[in-house]
């Protein structure tokens, strides 16, 4: 997948780790339009959503220093929600551990974001099942 995004894509530091990011927005149309890869998006967001679902939200150093997991943080929500698991979307949202993470963080603009995209997301009809998400 990644030779043939290969062309797409442009690398940039973020968090102290290099990202790769689609060179213009109007490409994710035409990515998401090949059929090849509609297939397996919602398997792809899922595993990511996974990805960052088992992280912590915060690292502690051997020294003491704890850093915020900023990209966790960023990202969880969004592909929750990319993948349909707006159980867990809900989960992260209400999670005082969460809240606290991205206030620390000074991301409460974001926290409110993520708080309307949800709203906007997840289907009125939904209802998470007995017991999980």
């Amino acid at each position: 997948v990644l030779q043939r995004l290969w062309p797409y894509l442009a690398s940039r530091e973020r968090d102290s780790r290099t990202v790769l990011s689609l060179k213009h927005d109007s490409y994710r149309n035409i990515i998401l339009s090949i059929p090849a890869f509609q297939a397996n998006l919602q398997e792809w967001n899922t595993r990511l959503a996974r990805f960052f679902d088992d992280q912590p939200n915060k690292f502690e150093s051997e020294n003491g220093l704890v850093t915020i997991n900023l990209r966790k943080l960023r990202y969880l929500v969004y592909y929750q929600l990319e993948a349909g698991l707006y159980g867990d979307v809900g989960k992260v949202l209400c999670s005082i551990e969460s809240i606290q993470a991205m206030c620390e963080a000074g991301m409460s603009v974001e926290l409110q974001r993520m708080f309307t995209a949800a709203i906007r997301a997840i289907p009125h009809d939904f209802t998470p099942a007995e017991g999980g998400g």
